[in-house]
């Protein structure tokens, strides 16, 4: 038995902690909350903020584990880079490599270099800066901070006159204090999941994605069925310019880009696992078990890549979530969604209070369908998602 410890646990690394036991493995979560759902999950947990990459070094050396992964967020992709790293573990990239991955303004920058098709961009790190390329830039823009996901600190703009303010919001939540700000591209938001193995990309999955009341934070996601149109346009060639350049090890590769209906721009990239359980709409879909493959890797293993030309179901992931803030006395799910619900992994109790509506969920379900047209519909039909009873 492997002792494997994954940095995070929250409910997105669940798909990591039972894959991990289920090769019959002791797995092991490190994050501030000793009450999360993933922590609760893993066999033991340590009470540690997984940013802090020296104290989970500390847990790693003294657990004597022989393994770490990553959790869904960028800042536990640093934290497990740095112990990888310090302790020549198998399957993971570099520090700085992550950072040139995970951070936006270094992402735009190896774009530019890679010629990948992506915004134009500046980075700034001031208002006074953002106003002086507020005429180079053609509005609207969308203004990020390089170092946070989830759509935290992020706004469109309109036009150069409220450019400074929306900066000046961006820098405030930025750890970094960078922000980029970017063409504001129109299009359907879609993600694709590869795996990497022996410098090649393979597609698992792709999907259209939407969001509900944030316009920043993705709530539900559709497989697409069949090889996406942009994939035949370039994208794997894109993503394997990035792999090649950067020398990436085996493991997986997530890409947000807008798809127009002629013409992809790559939004993002990373190499951490995507949230809110977005593995198990891509092991649903292709039948390929991508949280074992990360695990292994993990552990020094090698891996085999999915069958060319995978068959991929139609399967849907979404995320519920009340539409307004406040006490929530009961809520179960429709019963239009719940006939097409195989597997939910419910986030908060029947009796809740939600601080705030716009990012916090009460419960992720998945499920099957017959077509993408059909699952998009019923992903977007939020009045029979969920039954509330509010105080």
């Amino acid at each position: 038995m492997s002792r494997l410890l994954v940095v995070g646990a929250s409910h997105a690394e669940i798909p990591l902690i039972r894959a991990g036991q289920g090769l019959g493995h002791w797995v092991s979560t490190v994050g501030s909350d000793a009450e999360a759902l993933g922590a609760k999950a893993s066999d033991s947990h340590f009470k540690v903020d997984f940013s802090d990459a020296d104290a989970v070094l500390r847990v790693f050396d003294e657990g004597k584990f022989h393994g770490v992964v990553s959790g869904c967020n960028d800042f536990a992709a640093f934290t497990a880079a740095r112990v990888s790293e310090a302790r020549d573990l198998a399957n993971c990239d570099s520090y700085e490599t992550t950072r040139l991955i995970h951070h936006k303004d270094a992402f735009r920058k190896v774009a530019s270099e890679l010629k990948l098709n992506s915004p134009e961009h500046f980075v700034v790190s001031s208002v006074k800066e953002a106003n002086e390329i507020s005429q180079q830039i053609k509005f609207p823009v969308i203004v990020k901070p390089t170092d946070l996901t989830g759509g935290k600190g992020v706004n469109v703009v309109q036009d150069p006159s409220a450019l400074g303010t929306a900066v000046e919001a961006a820098l405030s939540r930025s750890r970094m204090k960078n922000v980029v700000v970017e063409s504001f591209v129109a299009g359907n938001l879609r993600s694709a999941l590869y795996i990497v193995v022996g410098g090649v990309t393979h597609l698992v999955v792709s999907a259209d994605e939407f969001m509900y009341l944030n316009p920043f934070l993705v709530t539900s996601a559709v497989s697409n069925i069949g090889e996406a149109p942009e994939t035949l346009l370039g994208l794997a060639e894109q993503i394997g310019l990035v792999v090649s350049a950067l020398a990436l090890t085996d493991g997986l590769m997530h890409v947000q880009y807008i798809w127009s209906g002629s013409e992809f721009t790559i939004l993002e990239i990373c190499r951490r696992p995507p949230g809110d359980l977005y593995l198990l709409l891509a092991e649903f879909a292709s039948g390929y078990n991508i949280s074992e493959k990360i695990v292994l890797l993990a552990l020094g293993e090698s891996i085999t890549p999915p069958i060319p030309n995978l068959k991929v179901k139609p399967v849907f992931r979404l995320c519920l979530t009340s539409p307004k803030s406040g006490q929530i006395l009961e809520w179960k799910i429709h019963p239009k969604l719940d006939s097409q619900v195989s597997f939910r992994e419910d986030l908060r109790p029947q009796h809740t209070l939600i601080e705030n509506h716009l990012v916090e969920k009460l419960s992720i379900v998945l499920g099957y369908g017959v077509s993408h047209q059909e699952l998009t519909k019923l992903v977007n039909d939020h009045e029979h998602h969920l039954l509330l009873r509010h105080q």
